[in-house]
């Protein structure tokens, strides 16, 4: 269980820290709510709204409840997808996405995500030939006359 003293030492979102030192200013000095709020710069039921949540709820109460999403691959699995990519010369983005999703369970939504990852590694996704395939020679011989 957190206490106070632990949230303001250890958090370092703004918010939080904002909502602990209402609390601890409220509980622990003389200061009147609209001082306090004209200290912190928020309002007057912010300070009341915290104070009223730490003293039913605990400290734990003042944490935010939403951490973000997580990303769907850490930033070590997307190193060593980018340093498999590295190893091979042609990879497509169906090969790409199947072997994410047999090794690590993620499929992303865009296939943007698999550019980005082969792009990281050096790779290009796009299809090279070596000749036009809409090249017309009768066309291109007309066109030189």
């Amino acid at each position: 269980m957190l206490t106070l003293e632990q949230i303001i030492d250890t958090n370092s979102d703004s918010r939080v820290l904002k909502r602990a030192l209402a609390v601890k200013l409220a509980l622990e000095s003389t200061l009147k709510n609209n001082e306090i709020a004209n200290f912190l710069q928020v309002s007057e039921a912010f300070v009341s709204k915290w104070k009223n949540r730490y003293e039913q709820q605990g400290a734990e109460a003042l944490l935010l409840g939403y951490n973000g999403k997580r990303s769907y691959l850490l930033a070590t699995e997307k190193d060593e997808m980018i340093s498999f990519l590295k190893q091979k010369k042609h990879y497509s983005i169906e090969e790409l996405r199947d072997h994410i999703e047999e090794k690590y369970h993620v499929v992303y939504k865009s296939k943007q995500s698999y550019y980005e990852i082969m792009d990281a590694a050096g790779l290009s996704w796009k299809k090279t030939e070596k000749s036009n395939p809409k090249k017309d020679e009768t066309l291109v011989l007309q066109k030189q006359e």
